[in-house]
């Protein structure tokens, strides 16, 4: 059997609905005044406050803590492309030029930059429309300056300077970068990360694109992911590029290409 309800709860709630119409009627009376009040300009509405537009095409960006999972997971449905680069006929771009080489060599791809502050890159030639995909390649700095760039294209453009270029430096920092023509647009800054491996050590790069969101990664860790629609589609390719000292040779070995579902 329960206890019977003491006297006091029973008063209490025998009053509430009293309680309630009082309050409700407080309410209304403030709301009333507030009105009353903006009617005769004594009060207005708050502004919002300005939010800086974001560039044109950038509509996300971040970057993620180190050993972070991509917020998207796309899957490979199927390996569209490999390259070891044992075969100097596997069909990537190839030039030697006062101001860098790009060649096959010790079964590895190869692209030397005899110039400072100057970019060399090479496409695999095989893709022009590719859009969902990922591609993953190690790379390494053979020889040179302290400082170097190398890492991987995505989505080139017909006329080869259009392109997102993913690269990191071999002193341990990475960008996010979008060429387009003579311009070249950071859509991240050089930035530090304990996931790149410093010196002549190989790096394991990725990058992974589906629809507009692009996702970059460096030995198994998310660096960053941003969405941005300026490129679609277009073939893959490698770069390397100098600072302020020239003379850097970087080697890309085991690329593999993914089409992504």
């Amino acid at each position: 059997m329960s206890a019977p309800e003491t006297p006091a709860r029973k008063g209490f709630w025998s009053t509430l609905p009293g309680i309630l119409t009082a309050v409700g009627g407080v309410i209304a009376g403030i709301a009333t005044l507030l009105q009353a009040f903006h009617s005769v300009g004594l009060i207005s509405p708050t502004k919002p406050t300005a939010v800086p537009p974001t560039s044109a095409s950038v509509v996300a960006l971040a970057t993620v803590p180190p050993g972070a999972a991509p917020t998207t997971q796309p899957t490979p449905s199927g390996l569209l492309f490999a390259d070891d680069f044992a075969d100097p006929q596997s069909g990537w771009y190839l030039e030697v030029s006062p101001d860098s080489e790009r060649s096959y060599q010790n079964g590895e791809l190869r692209i030397s930059v005899f110039k400072p502050n100057w970019d060399a890159w090479s496409y695999s030639g095989h893709f022009d429309d590719l859009a969902d995909l990922s591609i993953e390649v190690d790379a390494r700095r053979v020889e040179g300056p302290a400082r170097c760039d190398y890492g991987i294209l995505v989505r080139m453009q017909d006329d080869a300077t259009s392109f997102y270029t993913f690269a990191i430096t071999s002193d341990g920092t990475y960008s996010v970068q979008i060429s387009r023509g003579d311009e070249w647009i950071k859509l991240v800054d050089w930035t530090a990360s304990d996931a790149l491996r410093q010196g002549a050590l190989v790096n394991h790069l990725r990058v992974e694109c589906e629809g507009a969101h692009l996702a970059f990664l460096a030995n198994n860790r998310l660096l960053t992911e941003l969405d941005d629609k300026t490129c679609a589609q277009g073939d893959v390719g490698l770069i390397a590029g100098t600072f302020d000292d020239a003379g850097a040779v970087v080697a890309f070995d085991n690329l593999r290409v993914w089409k992504l579902r």
